[in-house]
């Protein structure tokens, strides 16, 4: 018993040093980026009040709206109101689902999932329109410097006609007092 107690005062000191490093482990893990403080602060910064998750869980916000007696939610969930109404007894999601309903055609066999998903079927022509509409976004982008060029190229045309539009406008006033010019050219 005496070698017991005298081992134990002994190796007191590793014990210590073992258990104080295991606690510090363990608090190091609670602040590691992923840990449970960290998730904590970045939660308390996403809900603050001037975020708009804050905004939405904030008394008075979306959430106690949605969820407010006669708010959208509780409508939408009411027996008597939309939801109650799809899943009645009968309702549009019981006939739906029926034998020979509409759902049972779109999934039999060469029915209207098949025909979407068969080659050369709509999905197949979104997937070649949609390679289509990629290939188009090159030629897209190469005509972006000839159109700056001809927007510059007019604005500069129509600085240069200005000076010539009050020139001719001018001249044209001129023409009524010339004698000897072809009625063409008068303006009458």
């Amino acid at each position: 018993m005496l070698i017991v107690g005298l081992m134990s005062l002994l190796t007191l000191p590793v014990r210590v040093a073992v258990a104080y490093t295991q606690a510090t482990i363990g608090v190091a893990q609670l602040f590691a980026p992923g840990g449970p403080i960290r998730v904590v602060y970045r939660l308390a910064d996403l809900t603050d009040e001037d975020r708009p998750l804050g905004q939405a869980l904030a008394r008075g916000g979306a959430v106690d709206r949605l969820l407010s007696e006669g708010g959208v939610l509780v409508q939408l969930t009411d027996f008597s109101g939309p939801l109650g109404k799809l899943v009645e007894p009968g309702g549009p999601i019981d006939r739906a689902m029926a034998a020979g309903g509409p759902m049972e055609r779109i999934i039999a066999e060469e029915g209207l999932l098949d025909q979407l998903m068969a080659p050369g079927g709509a999905i197949d022509q979104l997937i070649q329109l949609a390679e289509v509409l990629a290939g188009l976004v090159p030629l897209l982008d190469s005509l972006d410097e000839p159109t700056r060029r001809l927007s510059d190229a007019a604005t500069s045309l129509g600085a240069a006609i200005r000076p010539l539009t009050a020139t001719v406008e001018a001249l044209s006033d001129l023409t009524p007092r010339m004698p000897g010019l072809p009625n063409v050219l008068r303006r009458d």
